[in-house]
Formats: structure tokens, C-alpha cells, sequence
């Protein structure tokens, strides 16, 4: 009685358990600096937290450049600042980039 009991109640924590994380919208930009500083940023509208990773694919002479950050972001946070990276001193040039964010 006691294992059926056991089963039922971890049956019933994985039933209240989403299947997969909420996604949602928000804003971000992948911005060159003057000083040579790749920064990510992400706006967001909502009134909770949400955890977003931003990709920011870069040309520069002679080749292409990546990079990739997630972290969470607050909730109605403006232009929150997900990581900052350094050119190297090259002159970067934004191809394309994207996002996704789910709520925390």
C-alpha cells in the first residue's frame, strides 16, 4: 500500500511538472562599440523573469566571427547587458544573429 501510495505521489509531482519550458518574446541587440566591444543585450516586456540566449555572427577582414551567451534576464529589464567580448581590435561587422527566450 505503502509503494502505491509512493508511486501516485510521484506520478502526480511529474503531472504539475511543465513538459517543456514556456517560450517567449523579447528584444536584444548584438551592437559594436567604437572601442572595439561586442555587447549583447536584451530587452524584456515581462513582469518575470526569463532566461534568453543570444548568438551574434560577425564578418571581419579576412574571416567570420561568432559569439553566444545565455543568462537570465530580470523582469522588465532594459537593454540588460548579457555578456560583453572584445573584437581583438578587428572591425566587425554584423551578418545576422538570433534569439530565444523562456520564462524562469
Amino acid at each position: 500500500m505503502l509503494k502505491s501510495a509512493l508511486i501516485a505521489a510521484a506520478l502526480a509531482a511529474l503531472a504539475a511538472q511543465p513538459a517543456f519550458a514556456e517560450k517567449v518574446d523579447a528584444t536584444y541587440q548584438c551592437k559594436v562599440t567604437p572601442e572595439g566591444k561586442v555587447i549583447m543585450a536584451v530587452t524584456n516586456p515581462h513582469a518575470f523573469n526569463i532566461a534568453c540566449s543570444v548568438n551574434c555572427h560577425f564578418k571581419f577582414p579576412g574571416g567570420m566571427a561568432s559569439t553566444s551567451c545565455t543568462k537570465t534576464v530580470l523582469a522588465s529589464a532594459t537593454d540588460q547587458e548579457l555578456c560583453v567580448r572584445s573584437t581583438g581590435g578587428d572591425k566587425y561587422t554584423l551578418r545576422d544573429s538570433n534569439m530565444d527566450c523562456y520564462k524562469r
